[in-house]
């Protein structure tokens, strides 16, 4: 079942517990048991940030923006990227994968960006 209906769209945190129980994303279900849902806006998807939505795949930039939204550790970090990385490879090829793992590496972080590490955090 794709996600690209999604695109765009406010979950509230019921709804992506709900998703992330029938996608299997235990990462994501143990950030959701660990956070306190008020310090976080409500979430939302805009799929492959900046980039062409052909180029990437919505269901794996989706979860990305995910793991994105609660932030974390440095290390949370990394394994969200290496794991889009590795949904890209088989998905779409080495050559894609490398391209969108330099760039969430080098402007993941920049607040500002939309989509930046811990992004749903309200501040």
């Amino acid at each position: 079942m794709s996600l690209e209906h999604l695109k765009g769209a406010v979950l509230h945190f019921s709804k992506l517990r709900e998703l992330a129980i029938a996608h299997n994303k235990p990462h994501i279900l143990r950030k959701l048991d660990s956070v306190c849902v008020d310090d976080y806006d409500w979430f939302i998807s805009d799929g492959c940030s900046m980039w062409p939505d052909n180029w990437g795949d919505f269901d794996t930039c989706f979860w990305h923006d995910a793991a994105y939204y609660f932030g974390g550790t440095r290390e949370e970090r990394l394994e969200a990227d290496r794991e889009l990385y590795a949904a890209i490879l088989m998905k779409k090829g080495k050559i894609m994968a490398d391209v969108m793992f330099a760039g969430v590496r080098a402007g993941g972080w920049l607040p500002g960006t939309g989509f930046h590490w811990g992004y749903g955090l309200l501040r």
